[in-house]
């Protein structure tokens, strides 16, 4: 054996732990497949399994494997050994993912010592899942003598990753094999979500060694086509094509290739060369129905599809995409046949769902068709999210309320459509629906329903929230308290005043931050009630930030005095005692006592800004002007406290401010300050250490 073939056998063997205790499913698939082979002491040689979609994959391998074992158990019919297989795929350059003529077909079998040869092709509904077609071909004939299909579970990622770190040991202990990166890189082509970046790497190092590696080549050009760079992927086919004339895949892939960059009518011709190359191969034949498709040549589609799907019955993904075919002609009925042989072979074909409901519907039979969407939705949450063919804004929301009312989609899809409909913002209808869910549901999926409720924000839901007010469990009440806010408007309003007085201390300081977030001026008599004889000190806190949050709004809004004081003006005039210290003086003292909170806020928006205003001398003029702002107040020692509450927490001059008033204030302030700053702790020791200081003068 020559070194590569050495190299295939070592990578085979990486995959040898896999194949203990095989499901019934590859017992079943050996057993169709020799059935008709010749009777006993035949040998089945069981060629490769490529993906549909072209990816040059390990699973292949792993599958053809999990066969021959479950062949072997037969007994009376045996499979050609992994060392013999090896030794004449690599003899033959033939890759093992790839359109395969009749008579290679037939050459290989004979290479091999065999009777028949296996064949057949993947498709990948999801990540968890592969559907296989086989066929069995006689090598004496050429004739497929049997088919089989079945859909299999995809449970060795984590051997993927086991043989990658191995591989990764071997390169360090071997010298440079062009084989070694190519098969890296097909395991990172296989691992869930793909590894494409560390694929294209390694397939370019095993063609920097490796001139001649048509295999690597045309797998960067899959990398580099499933990474959206068609350029690269182009040159890399044409690469693969100059380097083995004869291989069929890279006219395959680059009739996908064109389709996707829209050059259909090119597409069409590369697959027809294919096809006539491998007339029994179904796999060109479903690709280029593809491209007559999205030329909207569908007659010609489901001509292609019908030839494929007789190659290879076992189809789900052929009989789906013909239905789909069906739909778009308006053939309703075929559609339907089509989806439902589609979904017999493999019922988890989320697309294949929509497609039989959209055609239900067009018949005017509602309840099928419901009943198709539904399970799409529970199968695929995220179609959801693409709107359904045919139906308006409104024919969609009746739809998916319906949905949600009688069929059970389970907790992830059921979650989605809950987000799905509170889209639908402010909809009565929604409204309607998720309260007769709700009702419905065991507790565990309640809180769930209530988060759409307040994404929804219906005024017509008021009335259902009122009620859960009084439930017993506080996340019920806490998610209405929430929902209710988020509703908005003067009923909402009264609603969250009565949570004030919940038992649960998170209620209540939830209902006074929502009061607070809705300018609530109606209820401030009430959370200031709350302020007064909460016992909770940080419920306290929060209610008289609330009130004092509100009255301000309040002043910003009502009051034509405050927008009349030019802050630049009363500072120059102040400090420098100007020719309208006076004036400005009295007009501030003249504001309304409920004022005082907006005029506090002014003052704090203007020294926020004051330093970017003075440059390097804000500190020092800032220093200079506080006592000025005190001095005139000087009788009301809790006007400077609230001053000095509403303004202190800044960092930027809160320090220097609470120091430069306290240390100009009197002895009898400093003390008022003191006795009646309870709610600003930190001013009250501020004017504390500065009477300290006076009294010890």
């Amino acid at each position: 054996m020559n070194k590569i073939t050495l190299f295939s056998v070592l990578l085979f063997s990486l995959c040898g732990a896999m194949f203990a205790g095989e499901p019934a499913v590859y017992n079943r698939l050996a057993e169709e497949l020799s059935r008709d082979c010749g009777g006993t002491n035949k040998k089945v040689f069981i060629g490769f399994f490529p993906y549909s979609s072209g990816k040059d994959s390990h699973d292949s391998d792993i599958i053809s494997e999990k066969i021959a074992a479950a062949m072997d158990r037969l007994g009376g019919i045996g499979a050609v050994s992994k060392e013999v297989r090896a030794d004449v795929l690599s003899r033959m350059k033939i890759q093992r993912r790839g359109i395969v003529e009749e008579r290679v077909i037939r050459k290989m079998g004979k290479m091999a010592g065999a009777d028949c040869v296996v064949m057949g092709n993947l498709a990948a509904p999801n990540n968890e899942q592969i559907e296989l077609n086989a066929r069995t071909v006689s090598v004496k004939s050429g004739k497929v003598l049997s088919v089989s299909w079945g859909i299999l579970t995809r449970d060795w990622d984590r051997q993927h990753w086991d043989n990658i770190h191995s591989l990764h040991r071997l390169e360090k202990s071997s010298p440079p094999v062009a084989s070694l990166f190519y098969e890296r890189g097909r395991y990172y082509l296989d691992v869930e979500g793909g590894r494409y970046a560390d694929a294209v790497t390694d397939f370019s190092r095993a063609l920097s060694i490796d001139e001649s590696h048509w295999e690597a080549a045309l797998a960067r050009g899959y990398a580099y086509y499933v990474s959206y760079d068609y350029k690269k992927a182009r040159a890399d086919y044409a690469r693969a094509a100059e380097i083995n004339g004869e291989g069929l895949d890279a006219k395959y892939l680059l009739g996908m290739l064109s389709r996707e960059e829209g050059r259909l009518e090119e597409s069409v011709g590369h697959f027809a060369d294919v096809v006539k190359a491998a007339p029994n191969d179904p796999l060109p034949y479903k690709q280029r129905a593809f491209s007559w498709m999205y030329a909207k040549q569908f007659d010609k589609a489901i001509e292609d599809f019908t030839r494929s799907i007789v190659l290879a019955p076992g189809q789900a993904g052929a009989y789906a995409s013909r239905g789909q075919v069906y739909a778009l002609k308006g053939n309703y009925d075929s559609a339907i046949a089509d989806t439902e042989e589609a979904l017999k072979v493999n019922p988890s074909l989320h697309q294949t769902h929509l497609t039989r409901g959209f055609a239900y519907s067009k018949l005017g039979e509602s309840d099928k068709s419901e009943k198709s969407y539904a399970e799409a939705i529970r199968l695929w949450p995220a179609v959801l999210n693409d709107g359904f063919h045919g139906k308006t804004r409104e024919e969609e929301k009746s739809l998916l309320i319906r949905i949600l009312k009688n069929y059970d989609v389970g907790r992830n899809a059921g979650e989605a459509l809950l987000d799905r409909l509170a889209q639908y913002g402010g909809d009565e209808a929604v409204a309607g629906a998720f309260t007769a869910v709700y009702k419905k549901s065991e507790p565990s999926r309640r809180i769930k329903i209530l988060s759409a409720f307040w994404k929804l924000r219906s005024p017509g839901s008021l009335d259902f929230l009122s009620e859960l007010l009084a439930d017993a469990d506080v996340s019920v009440r806490l998610n209405a308290v929430f929902a209710i806010w988020r509703i908005g408007g003067d009923r909402a309003k009264q609603m969250l005043s009565k949570a004030l007085n919940d038992n649960s201390p998170d209620v209540r300081k939830l209902a006074i931050g929502s009061l607070g977030v809705l300018r609530d001026e109606g209820h401030l008599a009430e959370i200031a009630r709350v302020a007064k004889k909460e016992k909770d000190p940080e419920i306290k806190w929060l209610a008289r930030q609330t009130t004092k949050k509100i009255q301000v709004e309040k002043a910003k809004r009502e009051s034509k005095q405050l927008s009349e004081i030019d802050l630049w003006d009363l500072v120059d005039n102040i400090v420098w005692r100007g020719p309208r210290y006076e004036q400005i003086v009295g007009k501030m003292k003249s504001l309304p006592k409920e004022d005082w909170p907006g005029f506090i806020r002014k003052i704090d928006d203007f020294l926020a800004a004051f330093p970017s205003k003075k440059g390097d001398e804000s500190w020092e003029a800032l220093m200079f002007i506080m006592p000025h702002f005190v001095a005139p107040f000087e009788s009301d020692p809790v006007l400077i406290g609230n001053l000095l509450g509403d303004m202190a927490a800044d960092k930027s001059y809160g320090v220097v401010f609470r120091k430069m008033v306290i240390d100009h204030a009197k002895a009898e302030t400093l003390q008022r300050i003191a006795d009646d700053s309870e709610e600003y702790p930190l001013i009250r020791a501020a004017a504390q250490e500065s009477l300290r200081g006076k009294n010890s003068k």
